[in-house]
């Protein structure tokens, strides 16, 4: 009888125990198959698919690299950029030289003409100076031995411009001083007080005017002597020595300093 009980007992918690087995096994069965539920972390077909993707072959990734595009410099703006630069050079430095030509054809011309004219001679002269000067600034960036060149030729055609109005200046003193002479001999005591000017007086006054063309052609012969001592490509470096380039322009130095004594012995 007692047997009989503690058998039924027994059976009764066996049947609880194995019951309460089967709904755990059911409880992780649908949390397996359930897509929403979480995933048990003792299943091992759950991490397969993690396995797999994360097998790759070394060889295969060394051979064919991943599909990235080399980092490359654009040249294209800055080449644009220097051809620009070279071409505008280029109109600046044509430009330059037609402008010496047409100063140069009309300097020859009036040499040709020899006029004997002062105010004239001068009035060539500072307008001739004053364009190469104009000239001059177009080359401020670099120099072009063309255009170096036409600005020496302008210069000597300026300078013998320029001695031929103190040959005329020698001419109009001596003349000045004859008239006078005669004037005072035949007229005594013929003047115009304050306002007459002397012979003397114009010829110091137009030694004046002459000299001051002559500073200026001297200012133009500086300023291209500083150009010369710019290279081409616009930096201060130049082949030849200072020496070597003082020697280019001894020459229209030579010659202004005898139109300045020149000028001093008409006084």
């Amino acid at each position: 009888m007692q047997w009989t009980m503690d058998s039924n007992s027994n059976g009764s918690e066996m049947d609880a125990l194995e019951a309460k087995n089967v709904q755990h096994s059911h409880h992780s069965d649908s949390q397996f198959h359930n897509p929403s539920g979480p995933i048990s972390r003792y299943s091992i077909s759950s991490e397969a698919p993690i396995r797999a993707s994360l097998e790759f072959n070394m060889e295969d990734l060394l051979r064919y690299p991943l599909d990235q595009a080399p980092y490359e410099v654009d040249h294209a703006a800055s080449d644009s950029s220097t051809e620009s630069d070279s071409k505008k050079r280029a109109e600046m430095d044509s430009q330059c030289m037609l402008v010496c030509c047409q100063i140069a054809s009309e300097l020859e011309s009036y040499i040709h003409a020899d006029i004997k004219s002062l105010r004239i001679i001068l009035d060539i002269a500072k307008k001739g100076s004053d364009r190469v000067n104009d000239a001059m600034t177009l080359q401020q960036g670099s120099q072009t031995p063309r255009c170096m060149a036409m600005f020496v030729v302008v210069l000597y055609q300026i300078i013998q411009i320029l001695e031929s109005g103190c040959s005329c200046l020698s001419d109009l003193a001596n003349q000045k001083s004859t008239v006078s002479t005669q004037i005072n001999g035949m007229v005594p005591g013929l003047s115009l007080g304050g306002f007459g000017m002397e012979p003397e007086e114009q010829v110091f006054y137009r030694s004046q005017l002459v000299r001051k063309a002559i500073q200026q052609v001297s200012e133009l012969l500086l300023k291209m002597k500083k150009l010369s001592g710019i290279g081409e490509s616009g930096s201060n470096m130049n082949a030849n020595t200072p020496e070597e380039r003082e020697k280019c322009f001894a020459d229209l130095e030579s010659r202004l300093k005898k139109l300045i004594n020149m000028v001093s012995a008409n006084k």
